[in-house]
């Protein structure tokens, strides 16, 4: 698995996303599920889920766009 990063560049990611096989993009999803569904914390104690949560919700709609036909091209 893949270190994550502490932000998200949207545009980037949904590059990296649109490129991946079907296969590589349900990996990636059930990865950052676990990420987002198991907390982690920063140096305060505080949860720290937030780029994890974003890259999880866009794995989705990636898949989602995918599976209803519709493209952004």
């Amino acid at each position: 698995m893949r270190e994550p990063q502490s932000s998200v560049d949207l545009d980037v990611l949904r590059v990296r996303l649109q490129k991946m096989s079907d296969e590589e993009l349900l990996q990636f999803g059930r990865e950052m599920h676990s990420l987002v569904h198991r907390p982690t914390y920063d140096h305060r104690g505080k949860p720290s889920v937030l780029a994890f949560s974003i890259q999880f919700d866009e794995a989705r709609q990636e898949w989602r766009r995918r599976k209803s036909g519709v493209s952004n091209q």
